[in-house]
């Protein structure tokens, strides 16, 4: 589908027929004028909506074809009316109340962002019927909120279709516009390269014709950037993109179109829409999305599969061509970090409206994602979930702390699993919401995760847990060792990721708490610091005594590296592709987890937050071992620990050798029950 310009006053309105039921409240007449002097400054009253007639108000936004004010009328309709209009996804923007929209009855204050995204959508000579939130919902009536949050599914499902404002074209000028960047992409060896790769697959003579001026601009191409969009949606090449150029027989080279077009792609990813909370279910509801930026429009379908095309060109068939492509540095830094921060938010949306979504797949891409009210990091779920079993009715009178404890109680719940113990807040010391130690703090992101499906520590056992009051979760479990001695990574953080230097002198400190004698010591010390996991041809598998022979020459490389005054760029130029993979998790391990020695010598990886006196156990359901740290037994009375019970706190998950595959479950163990506080 071609990218659409509509002019303004050529639009085409969601009104409502003549054989509909009539809107409580409609007008279809302009307003009159003057309009604010009409009104004389009052501030429009909100009427009561009856939940036991599922109602919600529509607003239909007035025709203009000058910049008078905007005006609209608001209507109370039943969600059991068959009515035509459409639905508003868009952010607040700056939260201050700056403009307004001018109603029969009164003014009510917007933000400016939807006072902007509404005068684009305006008609020039018809009504448009619309919903949003901010006009359509009483936002300073807690219940009316409340109440409409859990209807809001069925507003955006039975709505027409959802426009979604991204804002204006002069809004899409990328950070990665620098001039002294422009000619990064145009670096003779890449061109070089570029060239030879469509030298040899016979491509040369196939470019395509340009399409667009090949003047040099840093003004957005919002229309160059959905063609691109469009291209790839339909499997053309990198090379097959209008935005290069024959420059000589055998040569080419950039028409500065491209980098205009690329640069408004990485602006448009940008826009703080496509990582604000309440967009999951505002795109994936509708039965129609469209993307706007001020007169321009496209469907959000084309977004849909950019980054999984991106991965399968880049990787495979576009390889040579990808830094080509990206461009100057700050847009490749623009277009990465979009797909880092919104990848999983497009994947999620393709997937979900191909079906149901589980609420543990709903937590890891809610938890990246950002929201002015913590508690809707959990409602904005509410709509799209494969099962609603168990979940608190939306409602904004209910603390933080509640809403996150008993979606963490679903996750157990849906799962049939412990895993989701993986995704709790432990013992981190930023504890905004007060959290017991076992529940999920759906606004932040977990860290490091070990690749729990490779292992089965309890060996099959069955899954057992209670939530007994609500600050205790009782898992049945049990006592493996304990942490005694600990030898603790400081200073390193993941904006140190690549020094080799730090990187080695971590696991030299960590081997020094060693008497390694033996090839199998050794084995077994490599295996831990990589948690037992190595990663070939795109799949996590477990390490195998052939794989370790890489491992130790990773580590002869990088110690003569170190001794030379190198860094990983020794690793740049290896033909073998698993020495760079095992610099990557060795930077992994020595900044998220710290080595530890059990009481009887045991080797293991756990979170940073670990400390000397924590227990490790096996939870039954648990397919990797777990650490509790013990409370004192006035605090764990505080919680409701029974008088004759230990109260515990969650640490994290760890890897523990030789504990991995059900060791330490015999017919003859002794389960206990174990309250995490």
């Amino acid at each position: 589908m071609s990218v659409t310009s509509e002019p303004k006053g050529s639009q085409e309105t969601a009104a409502v027929s003549e054989d509909q039921p009539r809107l409580r409240g409609l007008s279809h007449q302009p307003l009159p004028e003057p309009y604010y002097a009409a009104q004389g400054g009052k501030y429009y009253v909100y009427e009561k909506l009856s939940l036991d007639r599922r109602e919600f108000r529509l607003c239909t936004l007035q025709p203009a074809a000058d910049r008078r004010p905007l005006s609209c009328s608001l209507s109370v309709v039943s969600l059991e009316s068959k009515l035509e209009y459409e639905t508003l996804s868009y952010v607040w923007g700056d939260p201050s109340l700056n403009s307004e929209i001018i109603t029969t009855s009164g003014v009510i204050k917007i933000t400016n962002n939807l006072h902007t995204a509404l005068w684009y959508l305006r008609s020039s000579d018809v009504p448009r019927v619309i919903w949003t939130d901010a006009i359509c919902i009483n936002q300073f009536d807690l219940h009316e909120r409340s109440s409409q949050v859990r209807v809001m599914d069925d507003i955006y499902r039975h709505g027409k279709g959802v426009q979604i404002w991204l804002g204006e074209t002069k809004d899409m000028i990328s950070n990665a516009q620098h001039p002294e960047e422009l000619d990064y992409w145009i670096h003779e060896d890449r061109v070089k390269s570029f060239t030879r790769t469509l030298q040899s697959e016979q491509l040369l003579s196939t470019l395509p014709p340009l399409v667009s001026p090949e003047h040099a601009t840093l003004e957005p191409n919002i229309p160059g950037a959905i063609r691109i969009l469009e291209l790839l949606n339909t499997g053309h090449h990198f090379y097959q993109m209008p935005f290069f150029r024959v420059i000589g027989p055998e040569a080419i080279g950039p028409c500065p179109v491209w980098s205009a077009s690329m640069r408004s792609l990485a602006a448009i990813l940008s826009r703080p829409w496509w990582t604000r909370v309440w967009t999951m279910q505002e795109a994936m509801l509708s039965a129609q999305a469209t993307v706007r930026i001020s007169e321009y429009q496209a469907p959000l379908s084309l977004f849909s599969s950019l980054f999984e095309s991106i991965k399968t060109h880049e990787n495979g068939c576009c390889g040579p061509a990808r830094d080509l492509w990206y461009g100057d540095r700050g847009t490749s830094k623009s277009l990465l970090r979009a797909r880092s921060e919104i990848g999983a938010f497009l994947a999620f949306n393709k997937d979900g409206l191909n079906g149901g979504i589980t609420i543990l797949r709903a937590f890891w891409v809610s938890c990246r994602r950002k929201a002015s009210d913590p508690r809707d990091h959990v409602y904005a779920l509410h709509g799209i979930l494969y099962s609603k079993d168990g979940l608190i009715e939306p409602s904004y009178e209910l603390s933080t702390d509640k809403v996150f404890t008993n979606a963490t109680r679903v996750l157990f719940q849906e799962g049939r699993s412990i895993d989701a113990l993986m995704y709790a807040i432990g013992v981190e010391p930023n504890n905004a919401y007060e959290l017991p130690s076992w529940v999920c703090d759906w606004t932040r992101q977990p860290g490091p995760i070990i690749s729990s499906l490779l292992y089965k520590a309890s060996n099959g056992e069955r899954f057992m847990t209670e939530q007994t009051t609500d600050r205790i979760l009782a898992v049945e479990a049990c006592k493996v060792d304990l942490v005694s001695t600990i030898k603790n990574p400081t200073g390193l953080s993941f904006s140190q990721m690549g020094e080799l230097k730090e990187d080695v002198s971590f696991l030299e400190k960590w081997w020094s708490l060693l008497d390694i004698k033996d090839s199998k010591t050794r084995c077994a010390f490599w295996t831990t610091v990589l948690l037992g996991m190595v990663v070939l041809e795109g799949e996590v598998r477990r390490i195998q005594p052939n794989h370790l022979i890489t491992i130790e020459a990773w580590w002869e490389l990088a110690t003569s590296a170190v001794k030379q005054g190198k860094g990983y760029a020794t690793f740049h130029n290896s033909p073998d592709r698993d020495l760079m993979w095992i610099g990557g998790r060795v930077g992994i391990s020595v900044r998220a987890y710290k080595f530890w020695l059990t009481s009887q010598g045991f080797m293991g990886m756990g979170p940073q937050t670990l400390e000397r006196g924590d227990e490790v156990f096996v939870a039954k359901g648990s397919r990797v071992p777990l650490i509790f740290r013990p409370i004192e037994d006035t605090l764990a009375r505080s919680f409701g620990v029974p008088a004759d019970e230990r109260g515990y706190l969650f640490v994290g998950q760890c890897y523990l050798h030789g504990f991995m595959d059900g060791e330490a479950v015999k017919p003859d163990t002794k389960w206990q029950t174990v309250h995490l506080c």
